[in-house]
């Protein structure tokens, strides 16, 4: 009972951290996939990777200290079939035809260590057949894989870290454990008839796809920028005022120039000679068209960008310019006037920019100020399964 509350206090901790990992690369998956990311999806997903966490840290904690496995000197392995029966015959009373030696046998040591390898892998083999989907010869094999997994885990003693195995590589564990994913997979009706299948949750991950939200915008934003970041560390190299913190900045002369020129290049030629599409896009499936469906002219795409990534986007770093222009000593009056003025206009336009941006998120339709001068949207390119087509 110790082992199993220092394991899951562990994996409450240790959760958190897989998961920022796993996040962007599961939600980039799907939507390339389905243009879309399912809450419910996402919650069966992240418990199974809870799950196969919280049987990890059964298996390997707590830790002991190097000196106490040095000094270990019982066996490391125990390979003898149904030696579990012996065990329970030895340390209980138990007997078939005797039904007042159950509930004393029930709680032993003995009995209790064969339910914990079998309750371990229910959960398993349920997984298996309700998302994954996998037949009862794959839930077999899979079963026993994992199992084996634990098991040279033990028997390596955590993959050669300490001197010996701490813990004892079981036979018997192997056909527990591949026993428990069978009942699993056998009960699952029992435990999932209130979710929805996965193919319902397919058809509704297809359906949300058709729409481009503002999350997924932001995900393919980001990947061109850090594209674009990653080659302006390089030019850096090359060029030393083209520094990613210049060009994040808009630091100088130099950096201005190429900020804009990484903008025209992979923006608006690289949009227009990619039918819409920059690397991000296409990573989630989306693509830029006119209002009416059909390819966007040149134009349309040099008044857009210029808008979002000219005026909008930094924004912010041109009403500080201006701010720190009117504070200088040598500043005129006129200047001081013309400055104010811009950095009063630029803010109007800012919250209108970010307002709008507010609610695209609880109101769908495009209602960004940059697509109603430009005349564009964005559109999903994720193809529709046919309906009379089986959805893995």
């Amino acid at each position: 009972m110790y082992s199993l509350s220092v394991s899951i206090h562990t994996a409450m901790i240790l959760f958190p951290i897989m998961a920022a990992f796993i996040t962007i690369p599961y939600v980039l998956i799907h939507y390339h996939r389905f243009g879309s990311v399912v809450l419910f999806r996402a919650i069966i997903f992240y418990s199974f990777i809870l799950y196969l966490l919280c049987t990890y840290l059964l298996v390997v904690l707590p830790l002991p200290s190097f000196a106490e496995v040095a000094k270990l000197t019982r066996p490391s392995t125990q390979l003898v079939p149904f030696q579990f029966v012996n065990d329970i015959e030895m340390y209980t009373k138990f007997s078939v035809w005797t039904p007042g030696t159950y509930w004393d046998s029930f709680f032993s040591g003995a009995f209790l260590q064969v339910l914990y390898n079998i309750l371990m892998f229910i959960p398993f083999g349920i997984y298996l057949r309700y998302y994954y989907r996998r037949n009862i010869f794959e839930c077999v094999l899979l079963s026993f894989s994992l199992s084996l997994f634990f098991e040279l885990t033990q028997l390596t003693g955590l993959y050669g870290i300490y001197p010996r195995a701490y813990r004892l590589f079981d036979v018997d564990d192997l056909m527990l454990n591949t026993m428990g994913g069978i009942i699993g997979f056998i009960m699952e009706p029992c435990f999932v008839f209130l979710f929805p299948s996965k193919e319902r949750l397919n058809e509704i991950s297809y359906e949300r796809g058709k729409r481009v939200s503002v999350i997924r915008r932001l995900f393919a934003a980001c990947i061109d920028w850090s594209i674009l970041m990653v080659t302006a560390a390089l030019m850096h190299t090359v060029y030393e005022p083209v520094s990613v913190f210049n060009v994040l900045l808009l630091n100088n002369i130099q950096s201005d120039v190429f900020y804009a020129a990484m903008v025209v290049i992979y923006f608006i030629l690289g949009s227009y000679f990619m039918g819409g599409a920059t690397i991000g896009k296409r990573v989630v499936r989306i693509k830029v068209v006119d209002k009416k469906g059909k390819k966007a002219g040149i134009l349309q795409y040099f008044v857009r960008y210029t808008i979002l990534y000219g005026l909008f986007a930094p924004g912010a770093f041109y009403l500080l310019r201006l701010f720190q222009y009117i504070n200088t000593d040598s500043v005129t009056r006129m200047d001081f006037a013309i400055g104010a003025f811009l950095m009063i206009v630029l803010a109007v336009f800012m919250i209108l920019f970010w307002g709008c941006m507010v609610i695209r998120i609880f109101i769908h339709g495009n209602l960004f100020l940059y697509e109603f001068a430009s005349n564009t949207c964005e559109e999903s390119v994720i193809p529709q399964p046919k309906k009379n087509k089986a959805m893995d």
